[in-house]
């Protein structure tokens, strides 16, 4: 059911519940062969850069960091095993915007799938398959569920591709499944989706304009402020 929901939300073909965020990370992963390359944000989830240091250390898994703002950047940093191109925006920490039609493009055009972490925007704000993106993720601890008592993470995917297949065999039988009580928790969560982005926003707005006017504060990271470098691509990207 969570599937089913979480897919439906998204607009995707197919969804795939696990354990955690890191989960998803994880199993995704291991869905690449030994040698294929990533490209990721050069301020991408620290959680990702542990895994890829950490579990994968002897896989191995070539990776380049590359500032997923700038298309030429992330053209450039194309190789012949390129299989990946993983995206965050906006990112975390940074609130970095990335052009997700143009990103997807470049993915498309190198015969490399295009995975997106949608965990901060939610399907509320952005829809990432509207772009073109192959696959979103989201840590389902975060906004999807809402009440900071549950942990999980999803990987829907807009059609039938080898890379989603591969983390549903790791999902079947690399043990990271969400307990059915998780599950209902999170189903819990979204029946109130809509109503708490919305109050976020709000309430994230009202923030960071008043630590605008603070002398103390250096800078504000938040691209609903005028001023940010991905203000007007995100209020493209917004619904």
């Amino acid at each position: 059911m969570l599937e089913q929901c979480l897919a439906a939300l998204e607009g995707g073909k197919e969804a795939l519940v696990l354990s955690s965020g890191l989960a998803v990370l994880t199993a995704v992963l291991q869905g690449l062969q030994p040698g294929d390359h990533i490209l990721a944000p050069e301020d991408v989830y620290y959680g990702l850069r542990q895994v890829l240091r950490t579990v994968f250390a002897k896989w191995p898994l070539e990776v380049t960091y590359v500032d997923m703002t700038d298309l030429h950047a992330v053209r450039s940093a194309l190789r012949p095993a390129t299989r990946l191109v993983w995206v965050e925006t906006p990112s975390n920490p940074l609130l970095k915007i990335s052009d997700l039609a143009g990103v997807a493009e470049i993915a498309r055009k190198a015969n490399a799938l295009s995975i997106c972490d949608g965990t901060f925007t939610t399907p509320v704000v952005q829809r990432p398959f509207q772009y073109s993106i192959d696959m979103v993720m989201h840590s389902t601890t975060k906004y999807l569920g809402g009440h900071s008592d549950v942990v999980g993470g999803v990987l829907i995917t807009r059609f039938d591709d080898y890379l989603f297949e591969r983390v549903r065999n790791s999902q079947r039988y690399g043990g990271a499944v969400p307990s059915p009580f998780d599950c209902w928790l999170t189903l819990r969560g979204v029946s109130t989706l809509s109503c708490r982005i919305r109050a976020h926003l709000e309430n994230a707005s009202a923030v960071a304009a008043y630590l605008v006017g603070r002398s103390v504060v250096e800078k504000v990271h938040y691209p609903g402020l005028p001023d940010h470098s991905g203000h007007a691509l995100a209020a493209r990207s917004c619904q």
